[in-house]
């Protein structure tokens, strides 16, 4: 044969073979794009992975379980005959990288863009402007001259406001623990009037949220600026940006920094690398679980995060996931799965996050809280219960992308759109004490009134009026009206009050601790003589003045940084030196916004309603420059690391390494925090 032959014969073999393999691929893989199969998520149980698209291969050696994160390189028709193609995926499972084949129906492909999304390739931003409603573009044409590389994608829920507001308001739904009364739900089951008692829904501090509360926590127009917006960040892992390295700026100051644990291989690595593995497994940002791990367990760490919860000693669960009765639920969870060590907590907690949410479509923080994409399960399979969860978690995210100086990557947000939305952005109730304005008692005492005072009457029916006939010669009578609120007062006809022949309308008032009056009134009809002047005249209760609110602290105020608090000193007792008087209030907050109860550290925030405004304060204790409430070498080298330029601070942890107080951190406050644990010297803390 000539070699003219040959070569014809060697082009249509090839041409047959490429035609062969085509043929094999199905349609649909390249009707969804190669970039919506990037992603995948196993959907069996003790699924083989074999060298091959087929069961006469053999296995790589591993088997991977449902929620176990690929990445799917192609599709191969089954070498065995069988109907259904084969993925190509690679993976990472207890620290090793593989490549196999794995049957398509024991994997879902995961878009990785907003569910519906029709933007893939991320349009122009007057693309992705035209899908927002008119109120939402002020803010995102700001956001993008500001921030041109950022990406907004309109996810259009093509839900009801009024009814997804109906169904995430149900008792046991959304949690708030700020402090605030007016921001707590008076709902049934939520609150008692009678005793003025809220209920505690989880934990010891976590109560029902007032509806206007979660109205405002879930509308987005709310969050459209450069920091609140990253609660609704995509969730995608990107290997680019999120290296060990920058992992590891993420944890500094938290209780993991510079922490390392064993790999499933019992090698020693750090847990920026443990977060990086799990990271790649399951395809979610590592940054979003530094974030979620943050949030839940603190940046100091709960007993659940260090392996020391009474009786689960030696068993981690960094993302509190199972805990849907407490902190213990999520150590049952965290025993139940083997979860014996950081390694196992971080990279298993990463997968359930990837199955359990982020394949589901709840690809954001915000989706995770307000689950609004999956149209059969609206505001059920909700990760948290803590309405201002999505909004904490994105803020952590944030300022640690300014730390990283990550600020201007492209990011892209999945922002939500409802129907029949309210005209003006909702907004969240003004900070006020307690509403409770009824009376749990009234009566004129030796008589009965018509009809008789019945606390839930006049709750269920709005009864406030009432009668009293008294015959013979009476001068006076004496009222009793008792206020249901702790904290409410009464004026008015109480005490002894004069009466005179024929009627005598006696005008009781209860005010609430908010302002809120409520009138009652009790007609008495006099059958003889009285007294010749009657009912003094009602005097309507005036609103308090500002000056009957406030507090005389003992500890110093410098702009917006209280110090002069002793070390050790604890929440309790710095909110009982306070000296609130009148409507006054304050409680203390920790990082992610949750109340703080433990000893004082530098990083919390001390907030404080003056019976009109509420002000935020940040806490710091001279010296306890990492915020754990201890001076030790901890804080020695966090000084040093910050002078040469290693560590980056936040305001109030800055303010702690000027042991001197003259505004400067310098070599002196170094010295004077190293005299200070040699016992040489003791920190000022005023």
């Amino acid at each position: 044969m000539s070699g003219t032959k040959r070569n014809f014969f060697r082009v249509l073999s090839l041409f047959l073979s490429l035609l062969l393999i085509f043929s094999s691929i199905s349609v649909a893989s390249f009707a969804v794009g190669e970039e919506t199969l990037r992603a995948g998520i196993v959907t069996g149980e003790n699924v083989n992975v074999r060298k091959g698209p087929g069961t006469s291969h053999a296995s790589v050696g591993v088997r991977l379980s449902a929620g176990h994160a690929v990445t799917v390189l192609g599709e191969e028709a089954d070498s065995n005959g069988g109907a259904l193609p084969w993925y190509k995926i690679s993976f990472t499972k207890d620290g090793t990288e593989y490549t196999g084949y794995i049957r398509s129906d024991y994997v879902r492909i995961v878009p990785t863009v907003s569910p519906d999304d029709p933007s893939a390739g991320n349009p122009d931003f007057e693309t992705q402007l035209a899908a927002f409603p008119e109120d939402y573009k002020p803010a995102l044409i700001a956001l993008h001259e500001k921030h041109p590389a950022w990406n907004f994608v309109a996810y259009d829920t093509q839900l009801d406001w009024t009814a997804v507001q109906k169904l995430e308001n149900r008792l046991g739904w959304s949690f708030i623990n700020d402090g605030i009364l007016s921001h707590y739900s008076t709902a049934p089951g939520a609150y008692d009037w009678e005793t003025d008692t809220y209920f505690v829904k989880e934990g010891h501090n976590w109560y029902q949220a007032h509806p206007d509360m979660v109205a405002y926590f879930m509308d987005p127009r709310n969050f459209l600026n450069e920091t609140d917006l990253f609660q609704f960040e995509l969730l995608a892992f990107s290997p680019a940006s999120q290296t060990e390295a920058t992992i590891a700026m993420m944890l500094a100051g938290t209780f993991m920094e510079g922490k390392t644990t064993l790999n499933a291989a019992g090698e020693e690595v750090s847990y920026a690398r443990a977060f990086l593995d799990a990271a790649t497994a399951s395809n979610v940002s590592a940054f979003h679980l530094v974030a979620r791990c943050i949030q839940e367990v603190g940046w100091n760490g709960s007993t659940c995060s260090l392996g020391t919860y009474p009786g689960f000693e030696g068993y981690y669960n960094f993302f509190n996931i199972g805990a849907y009765g407490g902190a213990r639920d999520g150590m049952v969870y965290a025993k139940n799965n083997g979860w014996n060590s950081p390694y196992k907590a971080i990279l298993a907690g990463g997968n359930f996050i990837a199955s359990n949410y982020i394949a589901r479509g709840q690809n954001t923080p915000y989706y995770q809280k307000f689950n609004v994409v999956e149209k059969d399960n609206v505001a059920s399979h909700q990760y948290m219960t803590n309405i201002a969860a999505a909004h904490s978690e994105g803020k952590i995210q944030k300022n640690k992308y300014v730390d990283l100086g990550m600020l201007e990557t492209g990011f892209t947000f999945s922002i939500p759109v409802y129907q029949n939305m309210p005209a003006a952005p909702c907004a969240a109730p003004a900070p006020a004490g307690s509403p409770n304005n009824y009376l749990k008692d009234l009566r004129i005492e030796g008589y009965s009134l018509t009809p008789t005072f019945d606390f839930y009457d006049c709750l269920n029916n709005g009864r406030t009026s009432y009668t009293l006939r008294v015959s013979g010669n009476v001068p006076s009578v004496k009222v009793v009206a008792i206020p249901a609120g702790k904290t409410a007062k009464v004026t008015g006809h109480v005490g002894n009050i004069p009466i005179q022949t024929g009627d005598n309308t006696l005008v009781i008032t209860c005010t609430a601790a908010n302002g809120a009056v409520r009138t009652f009134t009790v007609t008495v009809t006099l059958d003889g003589s009285g007294s010749s002047d009657g009912p003094p005249p009602y005097t309507p209760p005036t609103p308090p003045p500002s000056s009957s609110s406030g507090w005389n602290p003992s500890y110093t105020i410098n702009g917006s940084v209280v110090c002069g608090i002793p070390i050790g000193t604890t929440a309790d007792g710095l909110l009982s030196s306070l000296g609130l008087y009148g409507g006054a209030n304050a409680g203390i907050t920790d990082e992610t916004g949750a109340a703080f109860y433990g000893t004082v550290r530098t990083g919390l925030t001390l907030n404080y309603f003056d019976g009109t405004n509420l002000n935020h304060y940040n806490i710091v204790i001279y010296g306890d420059v990492n915020g754990d409430s201890a001076l030790d070498i901890v804080d020695l080298v966090a000084i040093r690391k910050y002078l040469l330029g290693q560590l980056n601070l936040n305001e109030a942890n800055k303010i702690a390494c000027d042991i001197n107080h003259d505004g400067t951190v310098d070599i002196v406050d170094l010295v004077a925090e190293r005299k200070a644990l040699l016992g040489q010297l003791t920190i000022p803390q005023d």
